[in-house]
Protein backbone atom coordinates (compact mmCIF):
# COMPACT_ATOMS: atom_id res chain seq x y z
CA UNK A 1 0.00 0.00 0.00
CA UNK A 2 2.70 2.51 1.14
CA UNK A 3 4.70 1.64 -2.45
CA UNK A 4 1.45 2.75 -4.52
CA UNK A 5 1.48 5.76 -2.47
CA UNK A 6 4.90 6.50 -3.42
CA UNK A 7 3.99 6.15 -6.88
CA UNK A 8 1.38 7.96 -7.12
CA UNK A 9 2.96 10.79 -5.13
CA UNK A 10 5.80 10.35 -7.31
CA UNK A 11 3.45 10.77 -10.74
CA UNK A 12 1.98 14.02 -9.10
CA UNK A 13 5.01 15.54 -8.72
CA UNK A 14 5.95 14.61 -12.20
CA UNK A 15 2.63 16.09 -13.39
CA UNK A 16 3.16 19.26 -11.36
CA UNK A 17 6.65 19.77 -12.61
CA UNK A 18 5.55 18.91 -16.22
CA UNK A 19 2.75 21.27 -15.80
CA UNK A 20 4.74 23.86 -14.45
CA UNK A 21 7.55 23.73 -17.13
CA UNK A 22 5.05 23.47 -19.67
CA UNK A 23 3.45 26.78 -18.53
CA UNK A 24 6.97 28.37 -18.42
CA UNK A 25 7.57 27.54 -21.51
CA UNK A 26 4.05 28.53 -23.13
CA UNK A 27 4.77 32.29 -21.10
CA UNK A 28 8.37 32.11 -22.40
CA UNK A 29 7.38 31.26 -25.98
CA UNK A 30 4.84 34.18 -26.16
CA UNK A 31 7.49 36.65 -24.44
CA UNK A 32 10.05 35.43 -27.34
CA UNK A 33 10.61 38.03 -30.27
CA UNK A 34 10.01 36.59 -33.34
CA UNK A 35 11.27 38.39 -36.90
CA UNK A 36 8.65 39.28 -39.83
CA UNK A 37 10.17 39.94 -42.55
CA UNK A 38 7.54 40.53 -45.00
CA UNK A 39 4.54 42.37 -43.96
CA UNK A 40 1.34 40.85 -42.66
CA UNK A 41 -1.72 42.38 -42.34
CA UNK A 42 -4.09 40.68 -39.83
CA UNK A 43 -7.72 41.33 -39.83
CA UNK A 44 -10.08 40.56 -36.55
CA UNK A 45 -13.29 40.92 -37.25
CA UNK A 46 -16.23 41.62 -34.94
CA UNK A 47 -17.65 38.27 -33.18
CA UNK A 48 -14.80 35.78 -34.03
CA UNK A 49 -13.92 33.32 -31.61
CA UNK A 50 -10.70 33.50 -29.87
CA UNK A 51 -10.62 29.91 -31.55
CA UNK A 52 -10.88 30.97 -35.02
CA UNK A 53 -8.49 34.01 -34.70
CA UNK A 54 -5.88 31.65 -33.65
CA UNK A 55 -6.08 29.86 -36.28
CA UNK A 56 -6.15 32.91 -38.97
CA UNK A 57 -2.98 33.97 -37.10
CA UNK A 58 -1.49 30.27 -37.73
CA UNK A 59 -2.73 30.41 -41.75
CA UNK A 60 -0.68 33.55 -41.91
CA UNK A 61 2.29 32.89 -40.65
CA UNK A 62 2.13 34.71 -37.37
CA UNK A 63 2.38 32.36 -34.82
CA UNK A 64 3.55 28.84 -35.41
CA UNK A 65 0.48 26.88 -33.63
CA UNK A 66 -3.02 27.67 -33.32
CA UNK A 67 -3.53 26.21 -29.86
CA UNK A 68 -0.51 27.35 -28.39
CA UNK A 69 -1.85 31.34 -29.11
CA UNK A 70 -5.37 30.18 -27.84
CA UNK A 71 -4.02 28.53 -24.72
CA UNK A 72 -1.43 31.86 -24.26
CA UNK A 73 -4.37 34.41 -24.41
CA UNK A 74 -6.54 31.94 -21.82
CA UNK A 75 -3.74 31.79 -19.64
CA UNK A 76 -1.77 35.30 -19.45
CA UNK A 77 -4.52 37.80 -21.31
CA UNK A 78 -8.09 38.73 -22.05
CA UNK A 79 -9.72 38.07 -25.13
CA UNK A 80 -12.40 40.16 -24.09
CA UNK A 81 -9.81 43.31 -24.67
CA UNK A 82 -9.20 42.42 -28.19
CA UNK A 83 -10.31 45.00 -30.54
CA UNK A 84 -11.61 44.37 -34.38
CA UNK A 85 -9.97 45.70 -36.94
CA UNK A 86 -6.48 45.54 -39.17
CA UNK A 87 -3.12 45.46 -37.91
CA UNK A 88 0.24 45.92 -39.63
CA UNK A 89 3.16 43.25 -38.14
CA UNK A 90 6.81 43.62 -39.72
CA UNK A 91 9.84 43.53 -38.15
CA UNK A 92 10.53 42.20 -34.69
CA UNK A 93 7.21 41.67 -32.46
CA UNK A 94 6.57 38.77 -29.63
CA UNK A 95 3.63 37.56 -29.48
CA UNK A 96 2.73 39.53 -26.35
CA UNK A 97 3.27 42.81 -28.32
CA UNK A 98 0.62 41.72 -31.31
CA UNK A 99 -1.90 40.87 -28.45
CA UNK A 100 -1.10 44.32 -26.90
CA UNK A 101 -1.02 45.88 -30.14
CA UNK A 102 -4.61 44.16 -31.09
CA UNK A 103 -5.86 45.25 -27.32
CA UNK A 104 -4.52 49.10 -27.47
CA UNK A 105 -6.43 49.13 -30.78
CA UNK A 106 -4.14 50.58 -33.20
CA UNK A 107 -5.60 49.72 -36.32
CA UNK A 108 -3.69 49.59 -39.88
CA UNK A 109 -5.89 52.19 -42.35
CA UNK A 110 -3.15 52.62 -45.10
CA UNK A 111 -4.55 55.88 -47.51
CA UNK A 112 -5.66 54.48 -50.42
CA UNK A 113 -6.83 57.76 -52.33
CA UNK A 114 -6.20 61.45 -51.86
CA UNK A 115 -8.02 64.42 -53.07
CA UNK A 116 -7.32 68.22 -52.44
CA UNK A 117 -9.50 70.99 -52.57
CA UNK A 118 -7.97 73.97 -52.99
CA UNK A 119 -9.26 77.47 -51.89
CA UNK A 120 -11.77 79.06 -54.23
CA UNK A 121 -11.81 75.57 -56.49
CA UNK A 122 -14.83 75.71 -58.29
CA UNK A 123 -17.52 72.12 -58.77
CA UNK A 124 -15.92 71.58 -62.65
CA UNK A 125 -12.39 71.56 -61.30
CA UNK A 126 -13.44 69.19 -58.42
CA UNK A 127 -15.13 66.80 -60.62
CA UNK A 128 -12.55 67.00 -63.43
CA UNK A 129 -10.01 65.54 -60.33
CA UNK A 130 -12.21 63.14 -59.06
CA UNK A 131 -12.90 62.01 -63.20
CA UNK A 132 -8.80 61.83 -63.16
CA UNK A 133 -9.00 59.51 -60.15
CA UNK A 134 -11.54 57.06 -61.68
CA UNK A 135 -14.32 58.18 -59.60
CA UNK A 136 -17.59 58.14 -61.85
CA UNK A 137 -17.72 59.82 -65.19
CA UNK A 138 -18.29 64.05 -65.55
CA UNK A 139 -21.69 63.13 -66.40
CA UNK A 140 -22.75 61.19 -62.91
CA UNK A 141 -20.15 63.42 -61.23
CA UNK A 142 -22.36 66.15 -61.96
CA UNK A 143 -25.95 65.15 -61.62
CA UNK A 144 -25.23 63.85 -58.26
CA UNK A 145 -24.09 67.45 -57.61
CA UNK A 146 -27.04 68.68 -58.74
CA UNK A 147 -29.37 65.99 -57.44
CA UNK A 148 -31.89 68.36 -55.30
CA UNK A 149 -32.57 65.14 -53.21
CA UNK A 150 -28.88 64.26 -52.44
CA UNK A 151 -28.59 67.85 -51.54
CA UNK A 152 -31.20 68.03 -49.33
CA UNK A 153 -29.97 64.90 -47.38
CA UNK A 154 -26.88 67.14 -46.71
CA UNK A 155 -29.09 69.66 -45.57
CA UNK A 156 -28.79 71.98 -48.37
CA UNK A 157 -30.82 74.56 -49.63
CA UNK A 158 -29.78 74.93 -53.34
CA UNK A 159 -30.04 73.62 -56.96
CA UNK A 160 -25.99 72.73 -56.84
CA UNK A 161 -23.31 71.77 -54.22
CA UNK A 162 -21.04 74.49 -55.45
CA UNK A 163 -19.93 76.23 -52.56
CA UNK A 164 -20.33 73.67 -50.03
CA UNK A 165 -17.39 71.54 -51.10
CA UNK A 166 -15.02 72.49 -48.28
CA UNK A 167 -11.39 73.59 -49.60
CA UNK A 168 -8.92 70.80 -47.85
CA UNK A 169 -6.95 67.75 -48.45
CA UNK A 170 -9.22 64.08 -48.15
CA UNK A 171 -7.98 61.21 -47.46
CA UNK A 172 -9.16 57.72 -47.79
CA UNK A 173 -8.09 54.41 -46.32
CA UNK A 174 -10.70 52.26 -49.22
CA UNK A 175 -11.56 53.83 -52.65
CA UNK A 176 -14.64 56.02 -52.07
CA UNK A 177 -17.56 56.38 -54.32
CA UNK A 178 -18.50 60.10 -55.26
CA UNK A 179 -20.96 60.23 -52.96
CA UNK A 180 -19.00 59.20 -49.98
CA UNK A 181 -16.75 62.40 -51.45
CA UNK A 182 -19.14 64.87 -51.89
CA UNK A 183 -20.52 63.87 -48.32
CA UNK A 184 -17.26 64.56 -46.41
CA UNK A 185 -16.56 67.77 -48.00
CA UNK A 186 -20.20 68.99 -47.54
CA UNK A 187 -19.88 67.74 -43.70
CA UNK A 188 -16.45 69.31 -43.80
CA UNK A 189 -18.29 72.31 -44.50
CA UNK A 190 -20.60 72.24 -42.08
CA UNK A 191 -18.15 71.36 -39.03
CA UNK A 192 -16.68 74.50 -40.50
CA UNK A 193 -19.17 77.00 -40.29
CA UNK A 194 -18.37 79.73 -37.70
CA UNK A 195 -20.18 79.42 -34.09
CA UNK A 196 -23.38 81.23 -34.68
CA UNK A 197 -23.12 81.94 -38.19
CA UNK A 198 -26.87 81.75 -39.23
CA UNK A 199 -27.93 83.74 -36.44
CA UNK A 200 -25.50 86.53 -37.25
CA UNK A 201 -25.63 86.60 -41.39
CA UNK A 202 -29.40 87.03 -40.59
CA UNK A 203 -28.78 90.44 -38.68
CA UNK A 204 -27.10 91.31 -42.31
CA UNK A 205 -30.10 90.47 -44.25
CA UNK A 206 -28.55 87.32 -46.00
CA UNK A 207 -29.56 83.45 -45.75
CA UNK A 208 -26.59 80.93 -45.81
CA UNK A 209 -26.41 80.57 -49.77
CA UNK A 210 -26.51 84.53 -50.26
CA UNK A 211 -23.61 84.16 -47.47
CA UNK A 212 -21.94 81.62 -49.26
CA UNK A 213 -22.15 83.09 -52.64
CA UNK A 214 -20.75 86.75 -51.21
CA UNK A 215 -17.61 84.57 -49.17
CA UNK A 216 -17.08 82.45 -52.67
CA UNK A 217 -16.62 86.53 -54.44
CA UNK A 218 -14.05 87.54 -51.58
CA UNK A 219 -12.34 83.92 -51.63
CA UNK A 220 -11.36 84.40 -55.68
CA UNK A 221 -10.56 87.90 -55.42
CA UNK A 222 -7.65 88.03 -53.24
CA UNK A 223 -4.64 85.94 -52.14
CA UNK A 224 -4.08 87.31 -48.96
CA UNK A 225 -6.11 86.62 -45.46
CA UNK A 226 -5.73 90.73 -44.99
CA UNK A 227 -7.33 92.45 -47.43
CA UNK A 228 -10.41 89.68 -47.34
CA UNK A 229 -12.54 92.51 -44.52
CA UNK A 230 -11.44 94.85 -47.40
CA UNK A 231 -12.75 93.36 -50.34
CA UNK A 232 -16.06 92.46 -48.12
CA UNK A 233 -16.42 96.02 -47.08
CA UNK A 234 -16.48 97.12 -51.36
CA UNK A 235 -18.78 94.81 -51.69
CA UNK A 236 -21.12 95.58 -49.31
CA UNK A 237 -20.87 98.93 -50.41
CA UNK A 238 -21.48 98.65 -53.86
CA UNK A 239 -24.72 96.23 -52.46
CA UNK A 240 -26.09 98.81 -50.44
CA UNK A 241 -25.15 101.47 -53.08
CA UNK A 242 -27.04 99.32 -55.34
CA UNK A 243 -23.88 99.52 -57.65
CA UNK A 244 -22.39 96.78 -59.80
CA UNK A 245 -20.30 94.89 -58.12
CA UNK A 246 -18.01 94.49 -61.24
CA UNK A 247 -16.72 91.29 -59.87
CA UNK A 248 -14.77 89.77 -63.31
CA UNK A 249 -14.40 86.30 -61.72
CA UNK A 250 -18.18 85.69 -61.46
CA UNK A 251 -17.92 86.67 -64.79
CA UNK A 252 -16.10 84.01 -65.98
CA UNK A 253 -17.39 81.45 -63.92
CA UNK A 254 -20.31 82.07 -66.13
CA UNK A 255 -18.77 82.45 -69.51
CA UNK A 256 -19.06 78.74 -71.15
CA UNK A 257 -15.90 77.13 -72.01
CA UNK A 258 -14.05 80.25 -71.14
CA UNK A 259 -10.00 80.45 -73.10
CA UNK A 260 -8.36 82.57 -70.87
CA UNK A 261 -9.16 85.99 -72.35
CA UNK A 262 -12.09 88.31 -70.61
CA UNK A 263 -13.64 89.75 -73.93
CA UNK A 264 -15.36 93.19 -74.89
CA UNK A 265 -18.40 90.74 -75.52
CA UNK A 266 -17.95 88.51 -72.12
CA UNK A 267 -18.35 91.99 -70.12
CA UNK A 268 -21.31 93.26 -72.33
CA UNK A 269 -23.07 90.07 -72.44
CA UNK A 270 -26.66 90.00 -70.48
CA UNK A 271 -27.32 86.09 -70.52
CA UNK A 272 -24.77 85.75 -68.68
CA UNK A 273 -26.71 85.75 -64.84
CA UNK A 274 -22.80 85.76 -63.22
CA UNK A 275 -21.91 89.02 -65.20
CA UNK A 276 -21.52 91.42 -61.92
CA UNK A 277 -20.92 94.53 -64.02
CA UNK A 278 -24.57 94.39 -65.64
CA UNK A 279 -26.65 92.35 -63.17
CA UNK A 280 -27.12 93.97 -59.91
CA UNK A 281 -26.81 92.36 -56.64
CA UNK A 282 -25.00 89.03 -55.85
CA UNK A 283 -24.82 86.39 -58.20
CA UNK A 284 -27.08 82.92 -58.78
CA UNK A 285 -24.73 81.29 -56.35
CA UNK A 286 -21.42 80.68 -55.16
CA UNK A 287 -18.27 80.31 -57.98
CA UNK A 288 -16.22 78.23 -56.00
CA UNK A 289 -15.42 76.81 -52.45
CA UNK A 290 -14.80 79.69 -49.90
CA UNK A 291 -12.86 79.24 -46.93
CA UNK A 292 -13.53 79.68 -43.59
CA UNK A 293 -11.70 82.92 -43.23
CA UNK A 294 -13.55 84.14 -46.25
CA UNK A 295 -16.94 83.12 -44.62
CA UNK A 296 -15.97 84.88 -41.64
CA UNK A 297 -15.13 87.98 -43.72
CA UNK A 298 -18.64 88.33 -45.09
CA UNK A 299 -19.75 89.41 -41.62
CA UNK A 300 -16.57 91.43 -40.39
CA UNK A 301 -16.15 94.13 -43.18
CA UNK A 302 -13.62 97.13 -42.87
CA UNK A 303 -14.97 100.38 -41.92
CA UNK A 304 -12.57 102.55 -44.08
CA UNK A 305 -15.29 103.76 -46.84
CA UNK A 306 -13.31 101.89 -49.83
CA UNK A 307 -15.96 101.46 -52.93
CA UNK A 308 -13.23 100.20 -56.07
CA UNK A 309 -10.37 98.57 -55.58
CA UNK A 310 -7.74 97.32 -58.21
CA UNK A 311 -4.79 94.84 -58.37
CA UNK A 312 -1.41 95.93 -58.15
CA UNK A 313 0.46 93.11 -60.90
CA UNK A 314 3.79 94.41 -59.43
CA UNK A 315 2.85 93.44 -55.52
CA UNK A 316 0.09 91.62 -56.37
CA UNK A 317 -1.53 93.15 -53.69
CA UNK A 318 -5.08 95.63 -53.99
CA UNK A 319 -5.04 98.86 -53.68
CA UNK A 320 -8.36 100.44 -52.42
CA UNK A 321 -9.87 103.81 -53.19
CA UNK A 322 -13.18 105.69 -51.96
CA UNK A 323 -14.07 107.41 -55.27
CA UNK A 324 -14.34 106.93 -59.30
CA UNK A 325 -12.11 109.42 -59.44
CA UNK A 326 -9.20 108.08 -57.08
CA UNK A 327 -9.80 104.62 -58.93
CA UNK A 328 -9.76 106.16 -62.21
CA UNK A 329 -6.14 107.76 -61.66
CA UNK A 330 -4.96 104.71 -60.04
CA UNK A 331 -5.91 102.34 -63.12
CA UNK A 332 -4.34 105.06 -65.43
CA UNK A 333 -1.17 105.31 -63.42
CA UNK A 334 -0.74 101.38 -63.14
CA UNK A 335 -1.28 100.90 -66.79
CA UNK A 336 1.71 103.25 -67.60
CA UNK A 337 3.83 101.92 -64.58
CA UNK A 338 3.59 98.80 -66.75
CA UNK A 339 4.26 99.99 -70.33
CA UNK A 340 7.15 101.61 -68.64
Amino acid sequence: MKKIILIFIIILIVCVVTLGLSYQALFDWGKKSNQYQEEIIIELKPKTSLRNFSKILEEQKVVSKALLFEAWVRLFSNYRTFQAGRYYIKGEYSIELIIKKIQSGETYNPVLFTIAVPEGFTLAKIIERMVSNNIGTYNENFELANSIEFLQSLNISASSIEGYLYPATYPFTEIPAAKDIYSLMVNTFWDNLPTGYLEKIKEFGLDLHQAVTFASLIELETLYDFERSQVSEVIWNRLNKRMPLGIDASIIYGVKDYQGDLTFNHLKDASNLYNTRIHLGLPPGPIGSPSRDSLLAVINPSKEGNYYYVLDYETKKHIFTKSLNEHSKLVRKLIQDQKK
